[in-house]
């Protein structure tokens, strides 16, 4: 891996509010390339557009980090963004990883592209790191959030966020849907830990990472619940293997586990990335200054919904 670099930097409910008490500690970290991939396809419709330029992508990205705001009530907020060409160096461990993907039609490439300069004319904290994925940035994000105390929320619907979750960090999917390490343990019998190895035996086919060919999630499931690990996994007889696998199960193991190990070596989050978490606090945003900001850029709508959650918080 490369030496981590600087990065650079719907329907409204009004949420309940306590008057008086202190808000806990919390980051919202928010995959702004994941949200906005889902706006765009979501909004499509509404044809929204600014000097020419279409912006309907954002300003639903905007809505949903309104709404997150909403339910999660945070102190800290950091937005992260892939760039362009993608992780090199998850492409020279495995030049098949996620090439199966088709590239984005203009009109979203333009908002792609575009995304992270209105948000940080708003004020916000926005990071995008030419080495690196935006799922790293939150990793890391959390990461140092954990270090000192804070608890996160990490908003995306990428199952490869599972692998973060820990007492102090849920996952809050677009939908609504919150994920918890206890969450996780009921749904697929695993710790984080145990998920990511999970996946890697499954393979993951939205990022053309391949695992163990006829291995689905229930098997993996069992594999790591028997094992627990690659090594163990590897280091087991075929006697142990049969508790789980039949005969042609153990032979397509004993192939493909070096694929499965590249797999999970790939989809490893980084948790390195120097972030200033300081930076990211919402009690310095200046929320007027944000509105004049995202209305200028053709993103009325958004700015008010944004603000109007913003000040809920104070």
């Amino acid at each position: 891996m490369p030496r981590a670099a600087p990065l650079r930097g719907y329907a409204y409910v009004a949420p309940a509010i306590t008057v008086g008490v202190v808000p806990e500690p919390c980051l919202l970290a928010v995959d702004g390339t994941n949200l906005l991939y889902r706006s765009f396809h979501a909004l499509s419709g509404t044809g929204l557009s600014h000097a020419g330029r279409p912006v309907w992508a954002v300003h639903g990205l905007l809505l949903q980090i309104a709404k997150m705001v909403d339910a999660a009530r945070p102190t800290h907020l950091v937005v992260a963004f892939d760039t362009r060409h993608g992780c090199s160096w998850r492409r020279e461990l495995d030049p098949g990883y996620k090439a199966t993907r088709t590239p984005p039609v203009q009109e979203l490439a333009q908002q792609l592209s575009w995304a992270p300069s209105p948000l940080r004319q708003a004020g916000l904290v926005v990071c995008d790191d030419p080495a690196h994925e935006a799922d790293d940035i939150l990793a890391s994000a959390v990461t140092l959030a954990e270090a000192r105390g804070v608890r996160s929320v990490v908003v995306t619907s990428d199952r490869d966020a599972y692998q973060l979750l820990s007492p102090m960090v849920s996952v809050r999917t677009p939908d609504g849907k919150v994920v918890t390490v206890d969450s996780l343990r009921d749904a697929y019998g695993v710790s984080p830990q145990g998920y990511a190895l999970l996946a890697s035996l499954r393979g993951e086919p939205s990022d053309n990472l391949p695992g163990v060919a006829g291995v689905g999630e229930k098997t993996a499931a069992k594999l790591v619940q028997a094992f627990g690990s690659f090594d163990a996994i590897e280091a087991a007889s075929d006697e142990e293997l049969r508790k789980v696998l039949g005969p042609k199960g153990i032979v397509s193991l004993r192939r493909d586990l070096p694929l499965a190990r590249r797999s999970a070596t790939v989809a490893t989050l980084r948790r390195d990335l120097p972030l200033d978490l300081k930076a990211s606090a919402l009690a310095t945003l200046d929320v007027e200054a944000l509105e004049r900001a995202l209305t200028m850029c053709g993103l009325q709508g958004a700015s008010r919904r944004l603000g109007f959650a913003l000040r809920a918080l104070s």
